[in-house]
């Protein structure tokens, strides 16, 4: 690992409202850890690995309680107006700016910002002086033994790949809550999480479906990473007086919201996208199994129900009502639901509602598959070829998988239509299934780096899905398994 952390600042422009640094980054390098002796004692030395790295950091005033902080090598701030968010904050109501030969001050009605120019520092406070959080500068342990990374972007000595890292005080008793579905404990104190979209199989580990760049501390703030490529959180686990990130990219882009926890997360909606009421009947009781394989099996399980005045709402049909079992085409099979739109309208004769299971990986041999190919509508390989997902459960299937590639709008268009023709039908509501897997070495039609398409992948499939239902049917609701943040609008 070459480490490169921001030592000191200047100011480029400072204004009521934002603040523009020009920095200077320390690289080094860890040498070999050695012995003395039979004591075995270890000891850390650091080099100097290069000439020192010029960059930028910006900290911007985007409400009264919510700072921006952004930061890369060289001139540019990127703007990353990425999928995540939505529209842009007004502003802080009111703010004051001071400037010192040290220091530069911010004050809102919600916060103070200090910023430390040499060596970098960013201490956050309340408007009564209490300290909420400290980000960056020194290394808290006096062996400087890289316990923990401090702003900025290191390197991988295996790849020269980037990493941009960045840490904030940990208290004793303090509490962090957040990064997504999580099924560990519920305070992340001592946890070190990879926000990473896999298949989590299972419910006893760290993996997730739902992975959020998002956490809280009970110390008075929250974080908001608008990142989608990997991240690492060590949250005191790699130090026990830090939390700590690392993204696997090349810059730093993030947003510290001031309050209690309830309007934490009311902001980070504000920056994120606010979730809808679902219709009523959602709420209901949902039945399913894997899988109802016939309108006679389904229709029956729906009679028994109302005769014994279970008050079922809706039932899903899972991956077996295509010819064969998995096989995602989105094609009723004709021998065991002969009269789909028959079907449908005798489950809504009895008060219930059809859901359908799909995937976004597409095998060949369908009209499904030949449409969306006929249109781009696949993540390609770096040779332009369909990218081989190779993920198709149907017995003795051989052949290309295709992955949906929803930053298609043609791809999306022809996507669109195969489902119109399920909800003129009459189907209400679709599984939006997987999702977690989308290729790290695809090419996307909007030309996003597979890795950061990869854990974005979840949002752009439940916005797709969610929009389609919505403009067919009026109402907004999916049955979601993977997600990404921002996927609470849909």
């Amino acid at each position: 690992m070459i480490r490169s952390y921001v030592k000191t600042t200047s100011v480029v422009d400072a204004t009521e409202v934002g603040l523009l640094l020009r920095t200077e980054a320390v690289m080094t390098t860890a040498q070999t850890r050695f012995s003395e002796g039979s004591d075995e004692v270890e000891a850390f030395t650091s080099t100097q690995a290069g000439e020192l790295v010029p960059g930028s950091l910006r900290v911007d005033l985007v409400s009264d309680s919510i700072l921006r902080v952004r930061y890369a090598e060289g001139d540019e701030i990127r703007e990353n107006a990425t999928p995540m968010l939505v529209g842009r904050l007004a502003g802080p109501s009111a703010s004051q700016v001071r400037q010192e030969s040290h220091r530069v001050v911010y004050t809102t009605s919600k916060l103070r910002a200090e910023i430390g120019l040499e060596p970098f520092t960013l201490r956050i406070t309340t408007t009564e002086g209490r300290e909420v959080s400290s980000i960056g500068g020194p290394e808290k342990n006096h062996f400087h033994t890289w316990d923990s990374f401090n702003t900025g972007i290191c390197r991988s000595a295996l790849d020269d790949a980037p990493i941009a890292v960045e840490c904030f005080t940990l208290r004793p008793q303090e509490a962090i809550y957040g990064l997504g579905e999580q099924f560990i404990k519920l305070n992340k104190v001592g946890q070190t999480i990879d926000l990473n979209m896999l298949e989590s199989l299972g419910t006893t580990t760290p993996r997730s479906y739902k992975n959020i760049p998002f956490f809280m501390s009970t110390s008075g703030y929250g974080i908001f990473l608008n990142h989608s490529s990997r991240i690492t959180c060590w949250m005191g686990s790699l130090s026990a007086t830090d939390v700590q990130v690392a993204v696997e990219d090349d810059f730093l882009d993030y947003y510290l919201i001031v309050g209690d926890m309830k309007e934490i997360l009311s902001q980070y909606t504000d920056i994120t996208g606010r979730g809808h009421v679902p219709p009523l009947w959602s709420f209901g009781y949902w039945q399913s199994k894997i899988s109802y394989s016939s309108a006679e099996e389904a229709l029956e399980v729906t009679r028994e129900m109302r005769e014994a005045e279970v008050p079922l709402d809706v039932l899903h049909l899972d991956t077996h009502w295509f010819k064969k079992d998995w096989y995602c085409d989105l094609e009723f099979d004709r021998e065991r639901f002969p009269d789909p739109e028959g079907f449908i309208a005798e489950l809504a004769r009895m008060g219930v509602k059809l859901s359908l299971w799909q995937l976004p990986y597409i095998p060949e041999g369908s009209k499904l598959f030949d449409d969306l190919a006929a249109a781009g509508g696949f993540v390609k390989t770096t040779g332009g070829e369909i990218y081989d997902m190779g993920i198709c459960m149907t017995m003795g299937f051989e052949g290309v998988v295709g992955c949906v590639d929803y930053t298609n709008p043609e791809g999306r268009r022809v996507h669109q239509e195969h489902f119109r023709r399920l909800f003129e039908m009459g189907a209400k509501v679709i599984k939006v299934d997987f999702g977690e897997q989308a290729p790290l070495d695809g090419v996307y039609h909007d030309g996003t780096p597979g890795h950061r398409a990869h854990n974005l992948y979840p949002l752009l499939y439940n916005q797709a899905l969610s929009e389609f239902t919505r403009d067919a049917t009026g109402e907004q609701v999916i049955w979601a398994r993977s997600a990404w943040a921002g996927s609470q609008r849909y």
